[in-house]
């Protein structure tokens, strides 16, 4: 797994590469391609996450939340 990152007082920028072995197959490896990002905006944080899958895993998922601190 390979994994870069950046951050500040207001934005958090997250890439990742990851493989799998033995998922379903001895001879598969899935691999994916993940990118995080999340905001500050006072209590709130919104973030935005996109997961792809390359060669044995073909799909693609999106997510958008928010998360409230207390």
């Amino acid at each position: 797994m390979s994994k870069l990152s950046y951050s500040n007082s207001l934005i958090k920028l997250s890439a990742e590469y990851g493989q799998y072995s033995g998922r379903e197959h001895v001879a598969d490896s899935p691999k994916s391609v993940k990118f995080r990002c999340d905001f500050k905006a006072g209590k709130f944080y919104p973030f935005l996450y996109v997961q792809h899958g390359l060669e044995d895993w073909p799909f693609t998922q999106f997510r958008a939340g928010l998360r409230f601190e207390l």
